[in-house]
């Protein structure tokens, strides 16, 4: 069994092991990750479409040296899924609290080919090493799963705020104004937009 958690990079590897015991983690209610959560109305891709997209899924309009706008990406990202029916593997509203080996410590070489197990054949002895907490949404239960392979693919912006500490008397104290993560300010377009 593999555990991976999503992100764009998550949807590729999700195709690519599709073939095995596959379960990825969502902590969305959708996919596309910075794309579909964290972009303001007026974001687009900073290169043409053609440096943007898997090799074994082309854009509809290649040629088109327009950036895509961030809904095109969406539209894109979920062409992609419904083509190769990765959706079937993914829990949406599933978000990874905790994983923890729990191995023995112990490392296994295995010669694949004398084994007869082909270029892709298991890599461990069939004992679950890595425990992973799921915290599912809107009941915020959490449920443990045992995996022998993990692939982590959460993105480098996620979306959870880091905001420095910084010293006494040196912080959003001296500076009088509001001071929020970029997380955050990239939703203020869409509260401005649904108050009005």
């Amino acid at each position: 069994m593999y555990l991976l958690s999503g992100r764009m990079h998550g949807i590729a590897a999700a195709k690519q092991l599709s073939h095995h015991n596959l379960i990825v983690f969502e902590a969305t209610d959708s996919i596309g990750g910075v794309w579909k959560h964290c972009s303001f109305a007026s974001t687009k891709l900073q290169t043409p479409r053609c440096d943007f997209e898997f090799s074994d899924y082309p854009w509809s309009e290649r040629d088109n040296s327009s950036f895509p706008t961030y809904l095109e990406i969406l539209d894109y990202l979920h062409g992609y899924t419904m083509r190769f029916d990765v959706l079937k593997h993914v829990r949406f509203d599933s978000r990874v609290v905790e994983m923890r080996c729990t191995g023995n410590g112990h490392t296994m070489s295995m010669d694949v080919a004398a084994a007869g197990l082909g270029e892709f054949g298991p890599l461990l002895s069939g004992h679950p090493v890595w425990e992973v907490a799921v915290e599912t949404h809107p009941s915020k239960t959490v449920d443990r799963y045992e995996f022998e392979l993990l692939v982590v693919c959460i993105g480098k912006y996620g979306n959870v705020p880091r905001i420095p500490v910084f010293p006494p008397n040196k912080g959003q104290e001296t500076y009088g104004g509001k001071v929020m993560h970029t997380v955050e300010y990239s939703k203020l377009d869409k509260e401005a937009a649904e108050s009005c």
